[in-house]
Order: C-alpha cells, then sequence, then structure tokens
C-alpha cells in the first residue's frame, strides 16, 4: 500500500491520518472545530461518519446520531457532549455546504447513486523506484516533486489500498480524500506545506492510476481527457461556503495518467 511503502512496511487497511504531522498545530485554537480531537481515531471516526451518511438528505440529528453511536465504537466519550456534537454537525455542514469549484458541486448535492465511498484496488507494479518515478514525473511540470525527500527500495508486486470518495458528475470522474489534519490555518500555502511533508500528492498519483485503470475497464469509451476530473483533498476542519480554505485540488493530465501506466506496466525505459 502507499502508507506502507511511505513508513517502510506494509499496511492492508485504509489509512486515516495515520501518520503523525509535524506541521499539526501544537495548540488549538479556540474555534470549537479545532477544539475536536486529532489523530487516527479521530480520522476513522470521521471517515465512518462520511461514508454512513446519505448527504442530501443528512440533517442535523442524524450527524448527532451517527457521533454518538460512533463515538462508543471507537473510543471517543469527548464527543459525548453538547459543545462537541455541535462542533462535529457544524464541522460536516460546512463540509457538505462548500462548492468544490472545479466539479461543480457540494458534496451536499451529491446523490449515493452517483459516489462509491472507500473504494478498493489492487493493481499489478511491474517497477517501482524513486528515481524511476522521478524520470516520469520531470515531464510533468506541476508533479516533479512530488517523490523528492523519499527513499523507498525498487518495488515490484501489487499495489493496494482504498480512495475515500469517488464520484461523477458532469461527465466526469472525481476523487477525494478526506484530511482531518488540525493544521495552522487553512490558506493554499500551508495547505501546500502540509501536503508536501506528508506526501500526499504521490498518493493521490497512485490514487489517480487506481481510477484511471478502474474507469478503462468500466467504460467503453473511456477517455481521460473527458471523463477523468481531478484529486481533491479536504481539510474537514478548515472548510466553509463562500471560500476556497481547506480544499487542495489538482488536474491530471490524459498525459501524466497514461505515462504513469506505462511505467508501472513496465513499459517505457525509465
Amino acid at each position: 500500500s502507499y502508507s506502507g511503502l511511505i513508513r517502510g512496511g506494509s499496511s492492508e487497511a485504509p489509512d486515516y491520518d495515520a501518520v503523525s504531522d509535524a506541521l499539526e498545530a501544537a495548540t488549538p485554537s479556540d474555534h470549537p472545530i479545532q477544539r475536536l480531537p486529532a489523530g487516527p481515531a479521530f480520522g476513522l471516526l470521521v471517515h465512518v461518519l462520511l461514508e454512513n451518511l446519505d448527504f442530501p438528505s443528512t440533517d442535523d440529528h442524524a450527524i448527532r446520531q451517527q457521533v454518538i453511536r460512533l463515538s462508543w465504537r471507537h473510543g471517543l466519550p469527548e464527543l459525548r457532549g453538547e459543545a462537541a456534537q455541535e462542533a462535529m454537525v457544524s464541522m460536516i455542514r460546512r463540509l457538505m455546504d462548500t462548492r468544490l469549484e472545479p466539479a461543480g458541486l457540494c458534496l451536499g448535492e451529491l446523490a449515493r447513486s452517483h459516489r462509491l465511498d472507500e473504494m478498493e484496488f489492487h493493481f499489478s507494479v511491474e517497477r517501482f523506484s524513486r528515481t524511476g518515478l522521478d524520470q516520469v514525473l520531470r515531464r510533468h511540470a506541476p508533479w516533479r516533486q512530488v517523490a523528492r525527500g523519499l527513499d523507498f527500495s525498487r518495488f515490484r508486486g501489487l499495489m493496494h489500498g482504498y480512495i475515500d470518495l469517488v464520484f461523477e458528475h458532469g461527465g466526469r470522474y472525481w476523487l477525494a480524500d478526506y484530511k482531518t489534519n488540525r493544521l495552522d490555518g487553512y490558506v493554499s500555502g500551508v495547505l501546500e506545506e502540509a501536503m508536501a511533508a506528508h506526501h500526499y500528492p504521490l498518493q493521490g498519483l497512485i490514487y489517480a492510476l487506481a481510477l484511471h485503470r478502474h474507469l478503462a475497464q468500466r467504460l467503453k469509451d473511456y477517455d481521460p481527457a473527458r471523463h477523468f476530473g481531478g484529486i481533491f483533498y479536504l481539510f474537514t476542519r478548515g472548510m466553509r461556503p463562500g471560500s476556497e480554505e481547506g480544499i487542495w485540488f489538482r488536474p491530471v493530465p490524459a498525459e501524466l495518467l497514461r505515462d504513469l501506466d506505462d511505467y508501472f506496466r513496465g513499459r517505457d525505459a525509465a
């Protein structure tokens, strides 16, 4: 998996903000959403909560009930307090009501029939090394740096993982990853720094390749230039309607998807 690759081990489970973040706020601000718990248990709870909700029909009562139920399952009793429940409702509402401009919708408008939660994928890898990947990415300016600073050995085998959310809108397919990281702000520069620190753009590219291969198998007329939308990383604590804060988005050109596909299949000379 991506997480196992980065950490030098192996993992078959979804990654719910399990990597500690040196950039996370050491002391949360006074904002109620920022004072919600941090860490992988909270990340898991939020992911499961969102998976369970039917976005268009969700009301505040449904969110509260889910939070209470999941707080018992995930060992987070602090979420059963009134203030924490209000903060959870506010965070989820903001996430649902913030427009994702590149996709042209809010998640709150997304019907369950147009989304796939926790899409599991497996795909074969003929070869994968940092230097080889660098050679592929140097041809694609916005992505040139995503493997820099990593030190993983040459890999061949099966890549396995889970994509938090895949959805279709406007004839395009988009992927989204939820992040509950508590940061000192959620403006573009802070998000870029946090994304780079965790190597999340590389994770996003692996997810994009998995979705690309999935769509190629499912759509008879699949054309990545026409059907592939892009990658969202949604930092749930920082999103709010009318603002782009908390949203990291990057399109993935068809040429990059094809180059990655060829590289992982061992087709080019990288």
